[in-house]
């Protein structure tokens, strides 16, 4: 392990302030930045609404500040479930004119439970189509599967939360399987994959080390050289963790939690965050979780 890298301090304003819809609060952040302005916006947010599972589907708010998010012009949710359980984890990359947005679908069937990913295209980030030939990643491999103890989905074949990263020639895809360790594919197209490191996880928990039950919902961004992740520590209360890596298969994980909540405040137990870096300092929008209820928050970080 490395000695943590730069120091990120939490927006005073905390929470920032998401439509939630009928849903209890918002969760799982991912934030696009332009520089110059996309459709009149820098900051372009999708997220979910969340709880319950019936109300959460990938949604959109967009800003010109990076606190300030509205949801003017856009029809909400983006993507609806339809028998789905529900819809979450959207992640979202434009490529040339076309926007990418890959998510995780849960549906029950004959008693199973099933975690996908699938896809969803655009060509302006407002408007969505889903892919007539999802999913696009699926359980195939034993660590895949949820073990039997877990609590909240025993037994559950388990391809979730998707980052994507696109090197201008291959679409790159981490992903959480099973028991929290995170795999990578690859694909040409962005809808047909193939599994990499042959098939097995590139990054998982440590024995006696404080990420011993794993890591999951990474978000993986590229800048100066490498590839950096940032992922939720599977602790109690769960805490944010870095990576970084050369190659996006072998990472060097960092000694400290780059971000922990506070007892008692709204951010008591951390979950996905996405980071964009503006200005040469990194924007890190997170979720954060108190009492069953999930909000969205800011933490910037020292120049790099």
């Amino acid at each position: 392990m490395m000695s943590l890298p730069l120091k990120f301090i939490k927006y005073d304003g905390n929470p920032l302030s998401i439509p939630n819809y009928n849903a209890v609060g918002v969760i799982h952040p991912d934030v696009i930045y332009f520089s110059e302005g996309y459709d009149g916006y820098k900051y372009w947010m999708f997220y979910t609404p969340y709880p319950p599972d019936s109300e959460e589907e990938p949604s959109l708010v967009r800003s010109n500040d990076g606190i300030h998010f509205e949801d003017a012009g856009i029809c909400n949710p983006l993507v609806s479930r339809g028998d789905a359980v529900h819809l979450a984890d959207p992640d979202v990359i434009k490529v040339g004119t076309t926007w990418y947005m890959y998510y995780m679908r849960r549906y029950d069937q004959n008693g199973a439970i099933n975690y996908v990913i699938d896809l969803a295209t655009s060509s302006d980030g407002k408007k969505w189509t889903k892919y007539e030939k999802n999913p696009v990643l699926w359980q195939t491999e034993e660590w895949e599967i949820i073990p039997e103890n877990w609590h909240i989905a025993p037994k559950a074949r388990s391809v979730a939360e998707p980052t994507l990263y696109h090197d201008g020639r291959y679409f790159w895809m981490w992903y959480t399987g099973g028991d929290n360790k995170i795999g990578l594919a690859k694909s040409t197209d962005g809808k047909n994959w193939i599994k990499q490191n042959s098939a097995q996880p590139v990054l998982e928990g440590t024995p006696g080390e404080r990420d011993a039950k794993g890591m999951n919902h990474p978000d993986v961004m590229y800048y100066k050289g490498k590839f950096w992740m940032f992922y939720v520590e599977w602790s109690s209360p769960r805490i944010l963790g870095l990576a970084t890596s050369v190659d996006k298969v072998h990472w060097k994980k960092y000694q400290y939690p780059i971000l922990v909540g506070e007892k008692g405040k709204w951010d008591e137990s951390l979950y996905r965050a996405s980071a964009a870096v503006v200005n040469g300092a990194i924007r890190l929008y997170y979720s954060g979780i108190r009492d069953g209820r999930p909000q969205i928050g800011l933490a910037t970080s020292s120049e790099l």
